[in-house]
């Protein structure tokens, strides 16, 4: 009656619960590490077996092909990746989405660490559509269409999830 402890039950202090304890403790720590690894992992992207980039936070790979990678995220943001013939001038890509039914809010060629990007922004009644060229490796074009509705502001080049793309696509 006395208020004694009972000592059978008080083992945190025994080697065996110790070691169990730490071994506990190792197992949720290695999960927590392939959980991180794995999302490393699924943060990259391929166009074929030709491209390779990193893929923007927030976004998602929703459909992908020999010939495109198409990325969603933010709710109705939307970009699509994929290999461009040759690069063309600002208003011969003006032109060709000006015969689609757009009008042309700018235009503009982007230097950004030795690479030129050709750059049209264009807008119809509902959308907005940015359309950016350049050449990965000196050599092969792509081209990142990035739309969104008119009503949201537009995304500065510093801070487009398409500048994420193009400092890390790489000609495989």
């Amino acid at each position: 009656m006395g208020g004694q402890p009972c000592k059978n039950n008080l083992r945190h202090n025994d080697p065996e619960v110790i070691i169990m304890k730490k071994r506990y403790i190792a197992a949720v720590l290695a999960i927590i590490l392939l959980a991180t690894v794995s999302c490393t992992y699924a943060a990259d992207a391929t166009i074929g077996d030709d491209y390779k980039f990193t893929v923007p936070d927030g976004y998602n790979v929703t459909e992908h092909g020999d010939d495109f990678a198409f990325l969603e995220g933010n709710g109705t943001y939307a970009i699509r990746i994929s290999p461009f013939k040759s690069m063309p001038t600002a208003d011969a890509l003006a032109n060709q989405y000006k015969a689609g039914g757009f009008d042309v809010k700018e235009q503009d060629t982007i230097s950004e660490n030795g690479s030129d990007i050709v750059f049209v922004h264009f807008i119809d009644k509902e959308d907005q559509i940015y359309v950016y060229v350049w050449k990965v490796d000196g050599k092969d074009c792509v081209m990142a269409v990035y739309g969104y509705p008119e009503s949201d502001p537009a995304t500065a080049w510093a801070d487009s999830p398409v500048k994420e793309i193009h400092d890390s696509i790489v000609k495989i």
